[in-house]
């Protein structure tokens, strides 16, 4: 539970400083390399950090005047609602951070 806050809180902070998606794979590959103690751990974290992100700071946009965008979105990827949209892109950034952090612990053990 440490691992996924401190990898929301730090995603969250960067995307704010430095506005670019790929804070979603650099930062839990960090945390896989520095925390993780096992690979399932760095999976697990990195997935519910960058996914619970993703999907809050989309339902925040969405709900605050962003539903034309979504809405476009969605028919651009050939998807019926706004909000489904909202929640494949929460599972995708689940997925990344996950791989991520898996990565990184990886990196680690291969290294060391």
């Amino acid at each position: 539970m440490k691992g996924v806050l401190i990898i929301l809180v730090v995603i969250f902070l960067l995307q704010i400083l430095v506005p670019a998606w790929w804070w979603i794979i650099v930062v839990p590959f960090v945390y896989g390399v520095i925390l993780s103690h096992k690979g399932s751990g760095g999976f697990r974290a990195g997935a519910i950090g960058a996914g619970m992100l993703w999907l809050g700071w989309g339902l925040y946009l969405l709900l605050t005047g962003s539903e034309i965008i979504a809405g476009r979105m969605a028919v651009m990827f050939s998807v019926k609602f706004s909000w489904l949209m909202l929640l494949l892109t929460a599972i995708f950034a689940a997925v990344v951070g996950g791989l991520s952090g898996w990565a990184g612990y990886l990196f680690k053990s291969a290294l060391f």
